[in-house]
């Protein structure tokens, strides 16, 4: 029988690592197209103080 343990500390780096590739992305697409806002771009500075998307 196979047991696997759930690391949680591993879990959590990897969900930080994932939202952080995620905003870079959304960043980056906003970057060429001057109009494009993202609600999830909208949210970002309530999680991430001192986050500023240009328009």
């Amino acid at each position: 029988m196979i047991t696997i343990k759930f690391n949680i500390a591993a879990a959590e780096i990897a969900g930080a690592v994932g939202f952080a590739i995620a905003l870079r992305v959304a960043g980056i697409i906003n970057m060429p197209s001057k109009g494009y806002r993202s609600i999830f771009l909208d949210l970002m500075p309530s999680v991430y103080t001192g986050y500023k998307a240009s328009k």
